[in-house]
């Protein structure tokens, strides 16, 4: 399957640009095959890009920064994805997972970014990918903090699949609160060399399970 990467031509393919805002599925290439691990959890064919209402407008920019194509929400026996980017269209709103079933996330690398299996890990101090969960507002930043603030937040996260080309996370079933999630994945700790990114290399993932908590909202 030929690997579809988002650029400013296929941002204005898909979504349109100006007023206009959609939804954009992408289709894994290389998909990695699940491991020997118990999880309900399974590879996506593909994976919704933005939130809902989200999408690109006006300056048309790739919607996950190199090294990585895309990502998205993955829920167990759902048989679809959710988008976890908002976007920049004024309709976006954060992404919200159910909490009664094992959810986890995706990532598919560009061409010319591939994972080194051996160098990824999930646990210990220092991991390449980390999950924090506490019952906060993104509006209540300054009263409760975000999730990944403290690390006695953290949630353990498991994996599910993983080649050079992507990965699948589990994060489990993580009940029936309304919560903030975030996962921050540091993509130098994989990759093979240190490669000349746009950015840090640290990239973050956020959004409510079951709903938007109230705490800390005015």
């Amino acid at each position: 399957m030929k690997k579809l990467v988002l650029s400013a031509a296929s941002l204005c393919m898909f979504v349109g640009c100006g007023t206009e805002y959609g939804q954009v599925s992408m289709g894994l290439s290389n998909p990695p095959a699940k491991s020997l691990v118990t999880s309900q959890l399974e590879v996506p064919a593909a994976c919704v890009i933005y939130s809902p209402g989200g999408g690109d407008v006006d300056t048309v920019e790739d919607a996950y920064a190199a090294p990585f194509a895309f990502g998205c929400g993955v829920v167990a026996n759902a048989g679809n994805t959710l988008g976890l980017i908002t976007g920049d269209a004024p309709t976006t709103q954060l992404a919200t997972l159910p909490g009664d079933r094992e959810i986890g996330i995706y990532r598919q690398m560009r061409p010319g970014f591939a994972i080194d299996v051996q160098r990824f890990s999930v646990t210990g101090p220092n991991p390449a990918v980390r999950a924090y969960l506490n019952h906060s507002n993104v509006c209540s930043v300054d009263t409760v903090g975000l999730p990944e603030a403290n690390e006695a937040n953290r949630i353990p996260i498991q994996i599910v699949a993983i080649n050079e080309s992507g990965f699948l996370l589990s994060l489990g079933s993580l009940g029936a609160d309304a919560a903030q999630v975030s996962v921050i994945i540091d993509a130098k700790q994989f990759l093979p060399s240190t490669p000349d990114l746009p950015w840090s290399g640290v990239d973050y993932s956020r959004f409510y399970l079951n709903g938007a908590p109230d705490l800390g909202c005015l």
